[in-house]
């Protein structure tokens, strides 16, 4: 959801921090229905139904991880009463990257994506400007030029789905930060798109599906990875595994191959967080189809 951050101090200007205006509270706490970070309530609008009715109920609060797309950091969103109406604050700490964005900004008013979890939110704030849109703007066309660029260069084709295209997107920045892990002098990083296949013989034998192997000059097998990408704009979601995939990550399980699940959460084409499941790490799955997990995050 669209908001308006306003980079304020107060307590005497003991503190700063990022503010959140009444008027986006109050549609906003229409989608947080899930309990406040203190379990003092169930959801907001519980809180809320007490502030409107002239009570002073505390204050409801959320776990929330703040990101300008080059840093993050965790804080507490918390919305507390205002006569009869809200106010929220996110407290930037001394010391923090935060704090000193607030410093440099203070008194602009920003526009941010607020992203509502199940344990925790995301707030997405811009990094150079006033607003969070200009940048995701910038960043899909970067992103969709690139896999235009590869789309060419491949001969490939994805579906015309915008789905499609962000999961090749973030293969590429996968592909981007393993050749940079592993130098060209010793290995090679082979990205296979557009094929399913690999051009190594004892994967390829196999059937093992995944999007990037890394091997040896010699083209022993280092490891497997398999990307996927999970929007935050739909809260969240587990990530799907086709059976192919499973069964590829049992098998390279008992033959000591890595096989890792490479998670991007993003919204739009902007990373929020990488999460990397490995061959060991356990995985919930639910019984209509291969839809996952980390049982343990």
């Amino acid at each position: 959801m669209e908001i308006t951050l306003g980079c304020k101090k107060w307590s005497g200007g003991r503190q700063y921090g990022l503010r959140l205006y009444d008027s986006d509270i109050k549609i906003l706490g229409t989608i947080l229905v899930h309990p406040s970070a203190n379990k003092h309530w169930n959801s907001f609008s519980e809180f809320g139904e007490k502030v409107l009715a002239g009570k002073h109920p505390g204050a409801y609060s959320r776990h929330v991880t703040v990101s300008d797309g080059e840093n993050n950091i965790n804080a507490t969103a918390t919305f507390s009463q205002d006569g009869n109406s809200f106010q929220g604050y996110i407290t930037a700490s001394h010391g923090t990257w935060l704090y000193d964005y607030v410093t440099n900004r203070m008194g602009d008013d920003l526009r941010c994506e607020y992203l509502v979890g199940i344990d925790k939110d995301f707030v997405l704030i811009p990094h150079a400007n006033n607003s969070i849109y200009v940048e995701l703007d910038k960043k899909e066309k970067i992103g969709k030029g690139r896999v235009k660029k590869l789309l060419k260069k491949s001969h490939g084709k994805v579906p015309g789905q915008n789905l499609a295209e962000i999961g090749l997107y973030f293969e590429l920045l996968e592909y981007d930060k393993l050749k940079s892990e592993f130098p060209q002098s010793t290995h090679k990083v082979l990205h296979r798109y557009p094929s399913i296949f690999s051009e190594i013989q004892l994967l390829k034998s196999n059937n093992i599906s995944c999007d990037i192997d890394i091997v040896t000059k010699n083209d022993k097998v280092v490891k497997c990875v398999e990307v996927k990408s999970v929007s935050m704009d739909e809260g969240e979601i587990p990530f799907s595994l086709t059976l192919r995939e499973w069964e590829s990550r049992v098998w390279c399980r008992k033959h000591n191959i890595p096989y890792e699940i490479v998670v991007y959460h993003h919204f739009r084409y902007q990373k929020i967080r990488r999460e990397v499941i490995q061959a060991d790490d356990k995985l919930k799955r639910w019984a209509s189809g291969y839809y996952c997990l980390l049982a343990n995050p």
